[in-house]
């Protein structure tokens, strides 16, 4: 038999040869065959059911051999492991010999091993493996899957989750014949469970807390496994091919599967959306969200990625609407805006490489910070338009900005406020610093400062100069990136920084933005050296 095929060989387990097993199984028991395939913990639920099942003396079945995913890499020792399958099942007392690990269902010695042991039904539950045509012409009376969806819907790799992503008001289990087309096959039965908005089950008059796809992904093969033991007998006999429903393909939606990449939150969705993709990723890949930290004192800054383990949707609106991206803490939960007028309230957070905290406990240790949603964040500074020569000086005065950069140069948001600063070089050395933060972030794209600006960079430049306009601890910062950078070689930089400042002002002014931290999308033309109209 070859050798990696079997889990006895890859972990080194010892065995009676394959041949004195298969031959005794004929000999011994007169029960019929059923291979089981299953590899994830939930799959574990299922054996256990048909293990138990067939133990006693009048089952009409045995199971012959199981069907695993090879094993793999798992936990922090990154040490070889088992399926959980695999792993119930050795602990259960099943024979090494008899589990299978090819990492194809098609391997040709696989496959050979499979029709020495004349299976006559094979059962499949989240198995990871597509079955192909020489599998599935094996067992007569054919293969039965247990799917985790109200067949059509949520054909796929990853049904529960996508039910969940969808805020479905009701999801169930199947118990379908499998064919060729993935999860089409015809359906013998299917068990109904209702969901409300708070993701609590409804089944017969027992209300269950479930709140996460792992909670409900459990508790539908859990159910599944129920409906294949009362199933059995009429799969045995036949009857259960006569009464199964073909599946209407024009209803069938599709569950492709869960990325890493779909992990992030985008806040621009309204709460109830995002709360539903928190409980549908929970788990594996979860959700993740990246912040803004400010100290109220200094202004420094650092971005934090946070998990997102548990959530609410707020349910009033006393954060809703005011175009804040500023995160706050209320009644245990952290409450970030959302789209649409709503915000998520977030009771559970894990930085990378910590566990998992409250948000009280992560809250107290944010004291004298602000808190801000971080979008894709690569530029923080302040800005400040102080140029008496701008006729918006007399209307709008001394305009303070966080501005939020993404990857491709677009501005996302500028949170502004009004300041009461009365310097018009402070204002400027703001203008100069973001600059000097734009260049080093994008290379090639470089900045422009004129006015003021200009005897803001000669006295930086002077190294026995001491402003007294700059920011306290600034200066040394700014005079290295400065050198780093040249700003001030100004016959091949293209003009920037001090129209950003301008258009900024122009801008809020003219939408009618000038506030306090009001935070919402502008316009590209922010960054060109045009007047913003």
């Amino acid at each position: 038999m070859n050798s990696s095929l079997t889990l006895c060989r890859l972990c080194c387990f010892q065995a009676s040869t394959f041949s004195s097993c298969s031959s005794s199984l004929s000999v011994c028991s007169k029960k019929k065959p059923l291979v089981f395939l299953g590899s994830p913990q939930v799959a574990a639920t299922v054996l256990d059911s048909l293990l138990s099942t067939s133990s006693a003396p009048d089952s009409l079945f045995e199971v012959a051999a199981i069907v695993t995913q090879p094993p793999s890499r798992r936990n922090r020792g990154r040490n070889m492991m088992p399926s959980p399958v695999a792993q119930y099942a050795l602990d259960r007392g099943f024979s090494s010999d008899l589990i299978f690990t090819p990492e194809r269902a098609g391997e040709d010695m696989f496959l050979s091993n499979l029709k020495a042991l004349q299976p006559e039904l094979c059962i499949t539950a989240a198995y990871g493996n597509i079955l192909p045509s020489k599998f599935l012409k094996i067992p007569p009376l054919g293969t039965v899957n247990i799917h985790p969806s109200l067949l059509p819907l949520y054909r796929g790799a990853a049904p529960v989750q996508r039910a969940l992503q969808d805020g479905v008001k009701e999801t169930g289990v199947s118990l379908a014949f499998t064919v060729r087309t993935l999860d089409a096959g015809p359906v013998i039965t299917c068990e109904r469970l209702e969901v409300d908005d708070q993701i609590k089950l409804l089944l017969a008059n027992l209300r269950v807390l479930c709140s996460q796809a792992p909670d409900l992904l459990e508790l539908l093969f859990s159910e599944g496994s129920k409906l294949l033991i009362r199933e059995l007998p009429s799969i045995f006999d036949g009857s259960a091919r006569v009464k199964a429903q073909l599946q209407d393909d024009s209803k069938a939606t599709l569950a492709p599967k869960i990325t890493p990449e779909e992990s992030w939150l985008s806040f621009d969705e309204e709460a109830l959306v995002l709360h539903n993709k928190v409980r549908a990723f929970a788990g594996w890949p979860g959700t993740r969200a990246k912040i803004l930290v400010v100290d109220k004192k200094d202004g420094q800054h650092k971005i934090l990625e946070l998990k997102i383990i548990t959530t609410r949707v707020c349910s009033h609106n006393t954060i809703a609407g005011n175009g804040v991206d500023e995160i706050t803490f209320a009644k245990g939960a952290l409450a970030f805006p959302c789209g649409g007028c709503t915000a998520l309230e977030v009771l559970e957070v894990q930085l990378p490489g910590k566990k998992v905290v409250s948000a009280t406990a992560f809250w107290n240790g944010l004291r004298g910070y602000i808190v801000i949603i971080g979008h894709d964040l690569l530029v923080f500074s302040n800005i400040c338009l102080m140029d008496e020569s701008c006729q918006l000086w007399s209307i709008v005065g001394l305009i303070q900005h966080l501005v939020y950069i993404d990857s491709d140069g677009s501005i996302l948001s500028i949170r502004i406020r009004q300041s009461p600063g009365t310097n018009p070089l402070k204002g400027e050395a703001r203008a100069v610093r973001l600059a000097c933060d734009l260049a080093a972030d994008y290379e090639g794209r470089s900045i422009m400062l004129e006015g003021n600006s200009l005897e803001v960079i000669r006295q930086i430049k002077d190294q026995q100069a001491t402003p007294d306009w700059l920011i306290e601890g600034e200066i040394t910062t700014v005079r290295q990136l400065l050198s780093r950078h040249n700003l001030w070689q100004l016959n091949w930089l293209p003009r920037t920084a001090n129209m950003l400042a301008h258009n900024v002002a122009k801008w809020g002014l003219l939408s009618g933005s000038i506030g306090d931290f009001l935070s919402m999308d502008v316009p590209l033309a922010l960054l060109t050296c045009k007047d913003f109209e």
